[in-house]
């Protein structure tokens, strides 16, 4: 019987939690926009970002609500592998934006010299 009980408590903490969990993304996602939209212009950057943002905060939420569950383990393990995924995007990128860079300063270099000729 003890056990139904704290499943049944372990349950329902991670319902409210979810439930206070989408009114606080929901409204995070309104303030985010608003003030995405006073700094940028152009509605795909905003909505790039605030899909971005909501998404981490759902992330986040469901890490929390699976270690309400009782999973901490498994928690701790997904948080540690985004982690290791996010490390390993971010290198990826600063090498494409490095050699897109090299790429525009040769086709400038190219460019001057036969201007000079």
């Amino acid at each position: 019987m003890a056990v139904a009980e704290l499943a049944f408590t372990r349950i329902f903490t991670a319902g409210v939690f979810l439930i206070l969990a989408s009114l606080a993304i929901n409204h995070s996602g309104k303030v985010i926009r608003k003030v995405l939209s006073r700094k940028f212009e152009e509605d795909t950057i905003v909505n790039l970002l605030e899909s971005v943002s909501k998404g981490l905060l759902w992330f986040s939420a469901a890490l929390i609500t699976l270690s309400i569950l009782g999973f901490s383990e498994i928690a701790a393990a997904l948080g540690t592998a985004t982690g290791f995924v996010a490390l390993g995007v971010s290198l990826a990128l600063k090498t494409f934006s490095q050699t897109q860079l090299q790429a525009f300063i040769l086709r400038r270099i190219q460019t001057s010299t036969t201007a000079t000729m």
